[in-house]
């Protein structure tokens, strides 16, 4: 029989051995998080411009295509690799935006990224290469013949240019040389004070592209 003063000792010890756990449970399964962030550290802009810089404005045979070019962060979705950089380009008409979706560098093998330009009117008429939406969509296990992935990454963002106080102001865009048009990028004097970065969620796995292109619910 234990002394009275041991007793309450053992019976707390007694208590914490019946608290522990009798199993050690597993930690939980670490998911994929359903959105991220794509910081877009470059995007550039050329296009004819009203005045040519030279006396009549006549571009005459010295016309252009308007082009984009920018750079896009992607973490990895099929690898272990670190955050890979895509780059996107397109040439298009003046005075519109590309038509359907334009195929950047691939992140992985087993993933395609491409993006899209949609008018953005929220702010009024605007020449639409300097106010719009830029779509992006990653497919990662994409199969072209049936239009669908594993997995879907999209995200957009508005972008306008040369007005600080719009929040989507982040071109800037300026004339040079006669004949060179006009020429823009991002996080100039004429920027907002933010990075470019486009928030994208996980919008399903085993979907489907319908492939529209309509660009739905934007304005």
């Amino acid at each position: 029989m234990l002394p009275s003063p041991l007793i309450p000792t053992f019976l707390t010890l007694l208590h914490l051995t019946h608290a522990l756990p009798t199993t050690i449970s597993p930690p939980p399964e670490r998911r994929p998080p359903s959105l991220e962030s794509w910081p877009i550290p470059r995007l550039d802009m050329h296009m004819m411009s009203i005045h040519t810089g030279l006396p009549g404005d006549d571009w005459g045979n010295s016309t252009f295509p308007s082009t984009i070019s920018f750079d896009v962060l992607v973490p990895p979705h099929s690898s272990n690799s670190t955050t890979i950089k895509s780059t996107c380009t397109a040439s298009f008409p003046n005075h519109t935006l590309p038509l359907g979706r334009t195929y950047c560098t691939p992140p992985s093998p087993a993933e395609v990224l491409f993006f899209e330009l949609y008018a953005y009117t929220g702010l009024g008429p605007r020449r639409p290469e300097l106010a719009f939406w830029l779509d992006l969509t990653s497919a990662v296990g994409w199969d072209e013949e049936n239009r669908s992935a594993e997995m879907f990454w999209w995200g957009s963002r508005a972008v306008t240019a040369n007005n600080p106080a719009e929040e989507s102001s982040f071109l800037t865009c300026v004339e040079g040389a006669p004949l060179d048009g006009l020429r823009c990028e991002i996080g100039s004097y004429l920027s907002v004070r933010e990075e470019l970065v486009v928030r994208v969620e996980k919008i399903g796995a085993d979907a489907e592209d319908d492939g529209d292109g309509e660009g739905e619910g934007r304005s």
